[in-house]
């Protein structure tokens, strides 16, 4: 039952996440082009209008790049092969804000299978986003690496690290923890010297 709701839910998201590629991201990308239009013909026009016009268009820019990592992670055809690494660098890209530094590792070739790459995805968003929201770290390091027999991908930051009750009732590591079961892997949670280390390990089938 668990599996066939999560592939329910894969479909429902398949769909919104095509909605917010081919409507939501034409159509910001059309308004960015107007409003691009718009500051150029501003140019020799009064300084703080044509500054305040150039600010529109780059958060037109950012709602765009917004609009895809948050298409990328629920169309999930899009983590097909080499898409996964480009969706968790794009992750990582949009991790590193402020003083927050986030970078991306990976060795060895993506997985073959969508379902993996997907619950991957979402292992790696959701260890990201508790980290940013919980333990304010300076740094984040998501790794994912590919062997012949396993899957095995660790976030860890240096921040101030996760409260024992978060550990046990936090609905996020729940949900962390049930993409792994339900990828035929585990999670474990783990605190470092500084901050917090999130490993997920998914055998692979033999070929």
């Amino acid at each position: 039952l668990e599996k066939e709701i999560a592939v329910v839910a894969e479909e429902e998201r398949n769909r919104v996440g095509r909605e917010l590629h081919d409507s939501l991201g034409q159509h910001l990308t059309g308004t960015g082009l107007l409003a691009e239009t718009v500051a150029k013909q501003l140019e020799k026009e009064n300084s703080a209008i044509r500054i305040t016009a150039r600010k529109v268009v780059n958060l037109i820019e950012q709602g765009i790049e917004l609009t895809r990592e948050i298409a990328r992670g629920l169309y999930s055809s899009e983590l097909d092969g080499d898409g996964l690494f480009s969706a968790l660098e794009s992750l990582s890209r949009s991790a590193s804000v402020g003083r927050v530094t986030c970078e991306f590792e990976h060795s060895g070739r993506p997985p073959r299978s969508n379902e993996l790459a997907t619950q991957l995805y979402w292992v790696a968003r959701e260890a990201v986003t508790n980290a940013l929201k919980h333990a304010e770290p300076r740094n984040v390091r998501i790794q994912l690496q590919t062997t012949e027999d396993y899957l095995r991908l660790k976030v860890e930051d240096d921040g101030r690290g996760l409260r024992q009750h978060a550990m046990r009732d936090g609905i996020g590591l729940k949900v962390m923890a049930k993409r792994a079961e339900l990828a035929g892997g585990t999670l474990r949670v783990e605190g470092a010297a500084q901050g917090t280390i999130v490993h997920c390990e998914i055998p692979l089938p033999e070929n």
